[in-house]
């Protein structure tokens, strides 16, 4: 019982950060920010299942991943 409410409470204060920042971006007034943000969350917690060390660096994938979030998310001129 204490664990978990310590592990929650770690998870808590670790995805506040992630609302903080999500809070700070020029996002397109059409996307939401908790549906995005659960889905940054997935997709970070899941790249040790998906990355091999293979055809694209780290930095490549960041600036693909990059690409497509401004092409998709980010507001005109944001």
């Amino acid at each position: 019982q204490e664990i978990q409410a310590e592990l929650t409470a770690m998870r808590d204060s670790y995805e506040q950060i992630f609302v903080d920042i999500i809070d700070e971006l020029p996002l397109k007034k059409t996307v939401n920010r908790k549906l995005f943000r659960l889905m940054l969350l997935g997709t970070l917690n899941s790249t040790q299942t998906w990355f091999h060390q293979g055809p694209f660096t780290p930095a490549e994938i960041g600036r693909e991943f990059i690409a497509y979030l401004e092409d998709s998310v980010i507001a005109p001129g944001g």
